[in-house]
């Protein structure tokens, strides 16, 4: 069978004897299993480069920015956000 690299949470170190679909759990507490041929995991960061975000932080270094571009929405339009994706995985 199959082996995927997947990391002990209690360790951190990587876990190279399970099993393509051996079952996984989140930080969440959630159960899944990964099945046989499944792609690799992959992760994404979006530097936000506009005055408005929806996480809303405290510390956001744009905020009051937004009065320098009037009548913007700082927000990514789904074309964008699919071609930036397409081209991350591919």
């Amino acid at each position: 069978m199959e082996s995927r690299i997947a990391n002990d949470s209690s360790t951190g170190q990587a876990d190279r004897s399970a099993p393509a679909d051996a079952v996984r759990h989140s930080a969440h507490g959630t159960t899944f299993t990964i099945p046989e041929g499944a792609p690799p995991a992959f992760h994404l960061l979006a530097k936000p480069t506009g005055a408005i975000c929806n996480l809303d932080c405290a510390y956001y270094f744009f905020l009051y920015k937004e009065v320098f571009y009037p009548g913007s929405k700082f927000r990514m339009s789904d074309d964008v956000l699919e071609a930036y994706i397409r081209q991350l995985i591919e």
